[in-house]
């Protein structure tokens, strides 16, 4: 990423008003964790009136990190409404579009909106793995397993070691009651660097194997203050 970086801040060198230069430049660095650098690229594009949905979407972003939840959901309203207004054309042939605009309608609650663009990117792209993650999620959160599973799966065969992929298939497995499989899952999901909360899906799994010995200790590393009795 930092040699990503480099070489669109050489571009934004070489042309102040090169857009997507400007906002690929903005997304390296919110993904480096320079968030106060990515919100001065994003000032600069509004300084310089260039309008870009992806733009508003990680104004959005940055926003809610911040607890500002009032702008986010203004910067996202802005981001649906270019993306929605985009000719059929348009949104047809760019799945970088068609993303934000369902990681935008999401945000807002927007659950139907946002399946919709990502069934029209996976029709251009079969196989965009963060298309394929994010719907499946969402399908989870309904309990469509059958809809989640080969998602999930396709996604898991390009990037096996992927710990939110596993955290997913773990948690779509806990849900069947599937609890050896689940606890498995969750375990590949921490030893890949998953996030501290995977203890707590962990810790449930082997509680519903009747491995008390192992469950509590578990959920006693995710939530150390609370007494578990």
């Amino acid at each position: 990423m930092n040699g990503a970086l480099a070489s669109q801040t050489r571009a934004v060198g070489l042309s102040a008003r090169f857009i997507d230069a400007r906002v690929a430049r903005a997304g390296l660095l919110i993904n480096l964790n320079r968030e106060k650098e990515a919100q001065q690229e994003l000032d600069q594009l509004a300084s310089l009136a260039l309008i870009d949905p992806r733009a508003s979407f990680m104004r959005g972003l940055l926003a809610s990190r911040n607890g500002d939840i009032a702008a986010a959901k203004l910067a996202y309203g802005e981001a649906v409404g270019l993306i929605d207004s985009l000719p059929p054309s348009i949104l047809s042939n760019s799945t970088e579009v068609l993303m934000t605009g369902a990681l935008a309608h999401r945000a807002l609650g927007n659950r139907e909106k946002a399946k919709a663009y990502l069934e029209n990117l996976l029709k251009l792209d079969a196989k965009h793995v963060g298309a394929q993650v994010l719907l499946a999620s969402m399908l989870l959160e309904v309990k469509d397993h059958a809809g989640a599973l080969p998602l999930l799966e396709s996604a898991q065969r390009t990037n096996p070691d992927d710990p939110h992929v596993l955290y997913l298939l773990g948690t779509l497995r806990l849900d069947r009651k599937q609890c050896l499989l689940a606890s498995q899952l969750f375990e590949q999901a921490i030893a890949r660097g998953g996030e501290p909360s995977l203890l707590r899906e962990l810790g449930v799994s082997q509680l519903g194997l009747v491995r008390v010995n192992v469950g509590w200790p578990t959920l006693r590393k995710f939530m150390p203050a609370t007494r578990l009795t």
